[in-house]
């Protein structure tokens, strides 16, 4: 390292954080995109069964009405506006659903990244972390010496991977105490047999 760039940093209170890369090398944050993506295909392919079957139901109408009785028809009718009222507000729930899944898990993310940069900070004498972001940036330039991106990815990831930061993290550690019971009882039970 150049030691005039190591005493500008030195003497800099100042530092950023590339949040863009943050969010695609962060560990925590790439499980938390995989769980949201695949919660919303779930809702998504749960919701377009749910509507093909009530359009299954509506062509099968159509195929019979000159076949029913006025009344019939008209209790048919009803019954299939109520089910699609069912169908949009289910809809709705199941969005909201999502929505607050996601909500949840960027606060936890915030909370991760703003109680490990206080850390960060305070370790190496930082007044002032601002964000860089490929739209909408409060850092227009910044000397790549004062890019702390990297550094605070690594304290991230590491603690991740020893399981401080927070639910995702315990789920792991929980599915695999639950494999290990799951083997511990087939274990068993193979040996009874």
């Amino acid at each position: 390292m150049d030691t005039a760039n190591d005493n500008a940093v030195a003497a800099s209170k100042t530092v950023y954080i590339n949040e863009d890369s943050l969010l695609t090398k962060y560990e925590f944050a790439k499980r938390i995109q995989k769980d949201l993506t695949t919660k919303g295909k779930e809702i998504q392919a749960d919701l377009a069964s749910r509507e093909q079957n009530f359009k299954n139901e509506v062509a099968s109408y159509q195929r019979t009405a000159g076949t029913m009785t006025m009344n019939v028809a008209k209790a048919t009718e009803q019954r299939l506006a109520a089910k699609q009222r069912n169908l949009q507000g289910y809809s709705q729930v199941r969005g909201k659903e999502l929505a607050d899944e996601q909500s949840k898990m960027m606060k936890k993310l915030r909370e991760n990244v703003e109680s490990f940069l206080k850390r960060f900070c305070e370790k190496n004498g930082y007044d002032l972390v601002l964000p860089q972001r490929a739209v909408s940036t409060s850092v227009l330039y910044g000397v790549a010496k004062l890019d702390v991106t990297d550094a605070v990815v690594t304290g991230l990831n590491k603690e991740y991977a020893d399981g401080k930061t927070g639910e995702i993290a315990d789920d792991k550690k929980k599915g695999k105490d639950e494999d290990k019971k799951d083997e511990s009882k087939k274990d068993s039970s193979e040996s009874k047999k």
